[in-house]
Formats: structure tokens, C-alpha cells, sequence
């Protein structure tokens, strides 16, 4: 329960410290081609991008509580995760707009057969790593001995 605090100032700082970024990119100017297309794809994602940081920081908080009150944390987590291949994908098929290539713009028939595939991996290894946390085999050896 101390660590929640922790979690949620930590990310505040990291939040604060990524819109700062985004600020001076936005700013700056660099005689670069590439760089205005690369703040444009940092600006079109911004949304994105904090709500993904704003999903893995809740799933953090959830996670450090105890049973049955940390369920929701792999939920959020899946959901971060799916977000993040997203973003991910997005990515790389801007990559590819400014190579020229298509590489993987020919799977966009599976984009969500993988995000379905990364929702689901990371829910059960989500709930597994819940329920073979050493501080709740303790809490629970704890209390079958008050009993």
C-alpha cells in the first residue's frame, strides 16, 4: 500500500517530464526533413499515448493491492498492452511511409487477431503472476495459522 503513492507521483513526474518533451519538439525546429513528419506522428498519437500511460500507471496501482482488490490489474494491463502493440504498429507502417516499403502494411489482416492474441497473453500471465505473488501466499499462510 505505501508503494500506490509512489507509483501514481512517479508517473506524474514521467508524465510531466513527456509533455515538456513534446512541448520542445514542437518548438524547436530542425533542419531536418524527416523531423516535422516525426513531431506530426508524436502529436497525431499524443492521445494515445497518454491514455496507454495512463492504463499501465492504474493497472501499477491495482497490482499493489491485495485480494480481491488487485483483480482489475491485469485487465488494465491487457488493455495497456493492446494499446501499446497499436501503437506500435502504427509505428512501424509510418516507418514505412517515409522508406517507402510495405512490409507489414500487406498483414493489416491481422492486426487484430494480434492484438487479440496480446490481450489474452498478457490477462493470464496477468492473473498467474496474481496469484503466485509471495506476499499473498504469506498473507494466506498468515491467516490459516490464526485459524
Amino acid at each position: 500500500m505505501k508503494l500506490i503513492p509512489r507509483i501514481i507521483f512517479n508517473w506524474f513526474i514521467g508524465f510531466l517530464v513527456f509533455l515538456l518533451i513534446v512541448f520542445v519538439l514542437n518548438k524547436v525546429s530542425i533542419d531536418i526533413p524527416i523531423y516535422p513528419l516525426i513531431v506530426d506522428f508524436i502529436d497525431a498519437n499524443l492521445f494515445s499515448l497518454i491514455m496507454m500511460s495512463i492504463f499501465f500507471m492504474i493497472a501499477d496501482v491495482f497490482f499493489q493491492l491485495h485480494m480481491p482488490f488487485n483483480l482489475p490489474s491485469p485487465l488494465f494491463s491487457g488493455a495497456a498492452a493492446v494499446m501499446l502493440t497499436a501503437f506500435i504498429i502504427r509505428m512501424i507502417l509510418f516507418v514505412e511511409g517515409i522508406l517507402g516499403i510495405q512490409a507489414v502494411s500487406e498483414l493489416s489482416f491481422a492486426y487484430d487477431t494480434v492484438y487479440l492474441i496480446v490481450f489474452v497473453v498478457v490477462i493470464v500471465s496477468g492473473y498467474f503472476r496474481l496469484f503466485t505473488r509471495k506476499d499473498l501466499m504469506k498473507m494466506t499462510k498468515k491467516e490459516v495459522n490464526k485459524k
